[in-house]
């Protein structure tokens, strides 16, 4: 912690942000919130030099409390508890939606024409694994798991290849554009919470933090609005304010 004080003590003295700044993300986050944040960090703090670590989960906090990362983007279904030292700012609210096999005709419309499909879970200690779990406690059914991936490509070439339905987030769909796969308009409540964590020191955020998480809150808001004017109907990624 040592390297972010004197980076805040530069910070004072210049009255500019400068050095590098990492940040620890998964791949929709890195690929839809990221780069669009690094363009725009170009833009308005030349002087930061920021990186991407493909990291998740508690091995990216552990590399957050070590100093080795300045934010970490992390996921979750459910309140997350309190983490001692580190403060998390919502960044968006990414919305569930269904997608099958399109040689599912016609597209389901209700979970009732779902219960005796297969399904290609996630994990069930990740968000869309724990979203699956939710769904069937509601509607009191046990879904026959034919397959688990946790990347959303694998998740969506099997659902293309027509081996099953998965829960996705929308920022995971944001650019499909195989015909192979329908996003059904089957109702699905909750989202993942999408959070940027950095550590939180008494004597407030550090400075390459505080410019990272808001380049990456008003890539979440462009991100939301762009999904606002898209055709997909209601769910969306939803931006969070402070």
């Amino acid at each position: 912690h040592e390297l972010a004080e004197a980076r805040r003590d530069l910070t004072a003295l210049s009255g500019r942000v400068s050095g590098p700044a990492v940040v620890a993300a998964f791949a929709t986050a890195i690929r839809h919130l990221l780069v669009p944040a690094f363009a725009a960090l170009a833009r308005t703090h030349p002087d930061v030099r920021p990186s991407v670590v493909e990291l998740e989960g508690p091995p990216a906090l552990h590399e957050l409390r070590t100093g080795a990362v300045d934010v970490v983007i992390a996921e979750s279904d459910a309140p997350e508890p309190a983490r001692p030292g580190l403060a998390a700012v919502a960044l968006a609210d990414d919305d569930y939606r269904i997608a099958v096999p399109t040689v599912w005709t016609p597209a389901p419309k209700t979970i009732r024409e779902l219960v005796d499909r297969p399904w290609v879970a996630a994990p069930p200690d990740s968000a869309c694994g724990q979203a699956l779990d939710r769904l069937a406690a509601k509607h009191r059914f046990s879904p026959r798991r034919a397959h688990t991936c946790l990347e959303f490509p694998a998740v969506l070439a099997l659902v293309a290849g027509g081996h099953g339905a998965a829960i996705l987030p929308t920022l995971a769909l944001a650019d499909l554009d195989d015909d192979a796969v329908t996003v059904t308009l089957v109702p699905i409540e909750g989202s993942r919470r999408l959070t940027a964590v950095r550590r939180a020191p008494r004597s407030g955020p550090e400075p390459v933090a505080a410019i990272l998480i808001e380049a990456l809150r008003e890539a979440a808001q462009g991100v939301s609005r762009r999904h606002a004017d898209a055709d997909a109907p209601a769910r969306r990624l939803r931006h969070r304010a402070a």
